[in-house]
């Protein structure tokens, strides 16, 4: 799991991919963008420079390249995503969630200007830097093999910012619709300056959830990615941890012995207390006077103990239950849905992702590959 800190200094694209790098992805995924030529960009250049900002070992990320279109439209914008997705070879994962960050983006400065999506005119967002961020970010955290992110509430700032519609006050308005929007919580406060981009919280608000409490972990790495704006009083950075989780709170394991029991009436219990517990095991052995025996393991939460007690009681001959606190560590998890192109057409397949530290386990959800193709699913 990554957790970012935004509630420090902000948060804005180029913050994020320093971050990222500082973490360990590699340098050169960002590089990919140089020599890009697309309708008004052309000799694409990207920088990544090591810094220290105070005590602070961090990275800075800047593209620059000529760039001849004063503002884009939607359409326009996601052309310019495609090319750059070609040029970089990014995924189709990638690529769409890279367009779903594009969405949120156009939607907010649509609210922002009272306009319609198709008929916004993009000015800061539509220029290509807002391309290098969002598909660069998901290049990178592609790269760390798709870790849970987890972020604080970013702190917005205060006061004014110029733009090229002139004075307007800080969080600019396209921030405060993409976190109404997105229940992203907002730290009001912070020097007089922009802290965080419309950028920043869009690639936040689509892949983050927030926390201002995080879970106990264990920081593995710790990445700071540096932002272009002095921020008066402490260095202006974004921390990037990456993290394993400790002990997902106190389970209890339950164990009986059975040795008069059928297959029949063994199947119908461990259904019935698979309806409540985390785990179900079931081993067989030798008990007393040679008799074949299973041990019936159970691993259930404080909360549900004493409803699986009775489970137990009303569905097996047993007359007692062993159980003691365990301890767990377990691994971050999420779940991916790819279509996939089979000779029976497109389908679903969901693709399960787990995590520790730079160590990733990946597989397919085993009965999605065996469920018979419906072509009207």
């Amino acid at each position: 799991m990554i957790l970012f800190q935004p509630h420090l200094s902000g948060v804005s694209g180029d913050m994020l991919l320093g971050a990222l790098l500082g973490l360990g992805a590699r340098e050169e995924l960002l590089h990919r963008f140089t020599g890009l030529e697309a309708p008004g960009v052309r000799d694409v250049r990207v920088q990544i420079l090591p810094h220290v900002d105070g005590t602070l070992p961090c990275t800075s990320v800047l593209a620059t390249c000529e760039e001849t279109a004063a503002h884009r439209h939607p359409e326009e914008l996601r052309q310019l995503l495609h090319t750059a997705g070609v040029h970089t070879g990014a995924s189709a994962s990638v690529l769409a969630q890279a367009e779903g960050t594009l969405d949120i983006l156009v939607q907010a400065e649509a609210e922002a200007h009272s306009q319609d999506v198709s008929r916004v005119h993009l000015h800061e967002v539509g220029r290509f830097d807002t391309i290098f961020d969002v598909l660069g970010f998901f290049l990178l955290l592609e790269d760390l093999g798709d870790p849970e992110i987890q972020s604080t509430p970013p702190r917005t700032g205060t006061g004014f910012v110029q733009i090229e519609h002139g004075s307007i006050p800080v969080p600019v308005p396209a921030v405060r619709a993409i976190a109404s929007r997105h229940s992203v919580p907002l730290q009001l406060d912070g020097p007089d300056q922009e802290l965080t981009t419309p950028t920043g919280i869009a690639l936040l608000a689509s892949c983050a959830a927030f926390t201002d409490t995080p879970a106990p972990a264990v920081i593995l790495h710790t990445g700071y990615g540096r932002g272009t704006r002095p921020v008066f009083g402490h260095p202006n950075v974004l921390p990037a941890h990456l993290l394993e989780e400790t002990e997902k709170g106190r389970l209890l394991q339950m164990e009986t012995v059975l040795d008069d029991i059928t297959g029949e009436e063994l199947s119908r219990a461990i259904s019935r207390l698979s309806t409540l517990a985390r785990e179900v095991a079931c081993h067989p052995g030798t008990g007393k006077k040679g008799r074949p025996l299973w041990t019936l393991r159970i691993l259930t939460t404080p909360e549900d103990f004493q409803a699986l007690l009775h489970l137990l009681f009303s569905s097996t001959p047993t007359r007692g239950v062993r159980y003691w606190p365990v301890g767990r560590l377990a691994l971050s998890r999420r779940t991916r849905v790819f279509q996939v192109e089979t000779p029976e057409g497109s389908r679903p397949i969901r693709w399960k992702i787990s995590r520790r530290g730079f160590h990733v386990l990946s597989k397919p959800e085993s009965d999605d590959l065996s469920m018979p193709f419906d072509p009207y699913v």
